[in-house]
């Protein structure tokens, strides 16, 4: 046989294939209604009775092609759903398998971060020092960036002594009176018949409703009045002023954060109120010293 005839034959044979199931397909067509396919099915595997298995739901004979095009129908349509049903298994087990790897990777990184781990070996022995010296570093690091950044006032270099006051007041007045905060916080609310969400909407309440106004009204008090020498009437005026447009930005911001932070354990609290504060303290800085610097 020569090539021609070789590739005639290859060509063909296919087309005459797709072409006979195609036919097939159509011949049964009109037996497919989901009953009657399903009926017509159940009929064929039936041992004879009173209904014979050559005899289709409305009595008549059934011919070799129907027959032949329902099975061919059916095993396709079994065929579909195996293949469906392997594709969603593999793609199930490849997701589960990557959630699980993202989380292993997350805690392999964090488990093997150094620094993390010194972190947490120092609260673990020295809870309260730790606390106040990561205080003390963000409050450092947020006045030097308000300085060089965001300050009207400043004359191009760092005021040492607005550092250290900043750094003074996260060291000795920030860092313990959260801590002591949260753990009553914790005292008050867990024991309350809440979970989930009811108990971190309470917290936040308290939080932002109760402790808040009066935690910066304190803090302006003492940057514009005790840290730098001067009179109460300066102190009070200056909460007059800032306060209540504080409080609404504080609001937007603590709000949300705190809503992750009361998910979190009691230690690591104080290291995640840091790491907001880094930003926010920018602007409570900013705010603190807009006018007093000039007084």
């Amino acid at each position: 046989m020569d090539s021609w005839a070789q590739f005639h034959i290859r060509r063909e044979i296919p087309r005459a294939v797709i072409s006979e199931q195609m036919r097939m397909l159509s011949l049964a067509l009109p037996c497919t209604r989901p009953r009657a396919a399903v009926r017509q099915m159940s009929l064929q595997s039936r041992p004879t009775g009173s209904l014979h298995a050559g005899c289709n739901h409305r009595g008549g004979q059934v011919s070799s092609r129907q027959k032949c095009s329902t099975n061919f129908l059916a095993s396709t349509r079994r065929s579909y759903f195996s293949k469906a049903k392997r594709i969603y298994d593999t793609r199930h087990r490849v997701v589960t398998s990557c959630d699980a790897g993202a989380l292993e990777s997350a805690a392999s990184i964090l488990s093997s971060n150094p620094l993390f781990q010194s972190y947490l070996s120092s609260l673990e022995n020295d809870p309260l020092v730790t606390k106040c010296l990561t205080s003390a570093v963000v409050f450092t690091a947020s006045d030097i960036i308000a300085q060089t950044t965001f300050d009207r006032n400043s004359q191009g270099g760092v005021d040492a002594a607005r550092v250290g006051r900043f750094a003074l007041f996260g060291l000795a007045v920030h860092a313990p009176l959260f801590a002591f905060f949260f753990q009553q916080l914790d005292a008050l609310v867990d024991p309350l018949p809440l979970e989930g969400v009811a108990n971190v909407g309470v917290k936040v309440a308290i939080d932002q409703v109760l402790w808040t106004p009066p935690f910066l009204a304190f803090f302006f008090f003492v940057q514009a009045s005790v840290l730098q020498g001067r009179d109460f009437d300066q102190g009070v005026s200056k909460v007059r002023e800032v306060l209540v447009p504080t409080l609404k930005v504080n609001w937007r911001v603590w709000v949300p954060a705190n809503c992750i932070n009361y998910l979190l354990p009691a230690d690591l609290r104080i290291l995640f109120i840091n790491l907001v504060s880094l930003f926010f303290t920018i602007y409570l800085s900013t705010v603190a010293n807009d006018e007093t610097d000039d007084a």
